[in-house]
């Protein structure tokens, strides 16, 4: 085994510093200067993920006298490292302690078949031919309305997604309750039943191709005053089309047990 007497202790750590603190930089500069949008990211993705440890490792190179290959992996796989651990960390572990949350009514809990009348009156919407069921969110162009059935628990629940302009009925789909949240972001639909997701084109009703989803919604959990239900997600998306949603915050609109919670 060759002797490691003269291995480049200092070119190595001072390149695996640089190297971070690059890849970190690239990362800040497309969080805050281009707003993580979906057009830059690839390119952001390369410069943080190669880019930054390939400087750290030429820059090691540069630097040292003897074992200039081993010094560039070493430099290499350790920023590499570090930096998809980062993103781990921001991605999965961080958005789990990030969100809101609104404390579902006794009323509906205890009562749960009476639960029907507390959905106010201003959010009916009627679909002709259908009936009348609960606006639970809409913008410019879509509605979503859900028909909830509530002469026995748990409550059967039809979310339809309305095209707004001519009340088309786009997408329908059946749950065997109402634990139900929704937001609506450039012109996607993001429904939850309870914990599962859903991503639904709003312009045809088609469900979007995905690749990767992260988010940190739970749907319905326990707190130490009652049942609440989480009303602001943050979520990530790697669509089949290519683009992408990162660190996206959105607030939801969820109905839980008969209770409208907007």
């Amino acid at each position: 085994m060759k002797n490691l007497s003269g291995f480049p202790v200092i070119p190595v750590v001072f390149g695996m510093i640089i190297g971070t603190a690059l890849s970190i930089a690239f990362d800040l500069l497309y969080t805050h200067l281009f707003q993580e949008g979906s057009a830059q990211f690839y390119w952001f993705a390369g410069l943080i993920l190669l880019g930054g440890p390939l400087a750290g490792g030429v820059l090691t190179t540069i630097m040292a006298k003897e074992f200039k290959l081993m010094a560039l992996l070493m430099v290499c796989n350790a920023v590499f490292i570090t930096v998809v651990a980062l993103a781990f960390l921001s991605y999965v572990i961080l958005p789990v302690f990030s969100y809101d949350s609104v404390q579902i009514p006794a009323s509906c809990i205890n009562d749960p078949l009476s639960s029907g009348s507390h959905i106010p009156h201003d959010v009916n919407y009627t679909l002709p031919g259908t009936g009348t069921g609960t606006l639970l969110l809409g913008d410019n162009t879509s509605a979503v309305v859900v028909m909830t059935d509530y002469n026995r628990f748990p409550f059967d629940s039809t979310i339809y997604l309305i095209n707004k302009s001519d009340n088309r009925v786009l997408r329908s789909m059946k749950f065997d309750n109402d634990i139900l949240g929704a937001a609506i972001y450039d012109g996607k639909l993001y429904l939850f039943n309870d914990k599962l997701l859903y991503v639904i084109r709003t312009d045809n009703g088609e469900f979007a191709k995905t690749i990767i989803k992260l988010d940190n919604y739970k749907g319905l959990f326990e707190a130490e005053d009652g049942m609440h239900m989480q009303t602001t997600l943050e979520i990530s998306v790697l669509s089949a089309d290519g683009s992408v949603l990162s660190h996206r915050r959105m607030h939801m609109s969820c109905i839980a047990y008969g209770c409208f919670l907007p």
